[in-house]
């Protein structure tokens, strides 16, 4: 299971420049884009340039009809998930929650019968959403 940690020995790959320190290689060359300002994923429509594959992935949306993430109150599209909670806290005054799914009750459920919360669990019968508003 890997684990959070600020222990210096789990992030072997430091910054020449700044000091910062980072467990995996591939962050130490992105943050080293950064320094360099290196933007080598580029958007094939604009010709816009970003440092990360994930930016890249999130801009193209702006040349798209439909957002990944929409209000269902003005049906307005976000690209991503902390805009619409910023756009309903700051527009519709509501607060999204975060809510447990139905899975993860099913598992707590089992350990609370002797299981292991893990093999216990059965398909949820129901969808259930991450999220859910709170007015």
């Amino acid at each position: 299971m890997k684990v959070h940690s600020n222990d210096p020995a789990n992030k072997p790959f430091k910054c020449k420049l700044c000091s910062k320190v980072f467990a995996a290689q591939a962050r130490l060359k992105v943050h080293m884009d950064w320094h360099y300002n290196i933007r080598s994923h580029t958007c094939d429509v604009c010709g816009k340039s970003f440092l990360t594959k994930g930016n890249l992935d999130k801009h193209q949306y702006v040349h798209k009809d439909k957002k990944p993430h929409e209000c269902q109150i003005c049906f307005h599209g976000f690209v991503d998930l902390p805009s619409l909670r910023k756009h309903l806290d700051v527009i519709h005054k509501i607060t999204l929650k975060k809510v447990v799914t139905q899975r993860v009750h099913e598992a707590n459920d089992a350990k609370e019968l002797g299981g292991d919360g893990i093999h216990a669990r059965k398909p949820a019968t129901t969808p259930s959403s991450p999220l859910k508003l709170r007015v």
